[in-house]
């Protein structure tokens, strides 16, 4: 049984986009490193199950690496929503007041769902 949330290949390359631009690391960091953090993506079930076992820096991971993957998914619903380049959607959305409040924790708006956070872009865009 597959217990893996299933991403279009848009979502996985936008969200591989995001993480490489909210990369932590400089250009010194090793190819194989930054290569095999974004390519491995994916929670299993297992790891879902341990999350409580994690220390502070691997939560901090896992946010991360969800939090590159919903953006990933935004920008395709963008790109779909206004027929824009995928480029063009990544764009527009990191300028974004939405963006900014994505990020801060103290907005909350990291706990809404991907259709929230679209709908909060799109009426800020046409505001």
């Amino acid at each position: 049984m597959n217990d893996r949330i299933q991403l279009t290949p848009d979502e996985l390359l936008m969200g591989r986009m995001a993480a490489l631009i909210e990369s932590p690391y400089g250009p010194s960091e090793d190819y194989l490193e930054r290569y095999m953090r974004v390519t491995d993506m994916s929670l299993d079930q297992d790891t879902v199950k341990n999350l409580n076992n994690l220390t502070p820096e691997q939560h901090r991971k896992v946010r991360n690496i969800i939090r590159w993957q919903r953006i990933g998914c935004i920008v395709v619903k963008i790109s779909e929503t206004l027929d824009v380049s995928m480029k063009e959607a990544l764009d527009m959305f990191y300028r974004s007041e939405t963006c900014r409040r994505f990020h801060d924790e103290e907005t909350g708006l990291y706990l809404q769902g991907n259709l929230y956070v679209l709908n909060d872009f799109l009426a800020e865009i046409s505001a």
